[in-house]
């Protein structure tokens, strides 16, 4: 008898820990969207940030981490999480754009190449020391 309701009570509580640990990625989600929604972009990156290190991977999560840094102007940080998303979930219209549109932002703010260096990059260096 006494074994039974102590394998009640261990089951009784895995079943509310493993509950518990379930909603807790998810009141860290809604936190970071809120956070986002708010303005506040750094501190939903780290809140996002803290689900990606914790292994709570969905395309959605990388999407909206990908749109954190993009408000905050990291571009490189948010092509890589535009390209997570896509690879969890290739059929996302939403990341496929904004991947697009980063991208179109990146090439306006290279730098074009100055006069020598445009000039000097048809020839090698063996044949400029000849």
């Amino acid at each position: 008898m006494r074994a039974q309701i102590f394998i009640l009570l261990a089951l009784i509580v895995c079943l509310t820990s493993k509950g518990l640990a379930q909603a807790e990625p998810e009141a860290a989600l809604a936190s970071a969207n809120t956070a986002y929604a708010a303005g506040r972009f750094p501190e939903a990156i780290k809140t996002y940030e803290g689900l990606v290190q914790d292994h709570h991977w969905s395309a959605s999560l990388f999407y909206d981490l990908g749109n954190a840094y993009f408000r905050v102007g990291d571009f490189g940080r948010a092509i890589l999480n535009y390209e997570r998303a896509l690879a969890l979930n290739p059929v996302q219209p939403e990341a496929q754009a904004n991947l697009r549109l980063v991208r179109e932002q990146t090439r306006a703010l290279e730098l074009a190449p100055s006069w020598p260096e445009e000039h000097l990059a048809f020839l090698t260096i063996d044949q400029y020391t000849v």
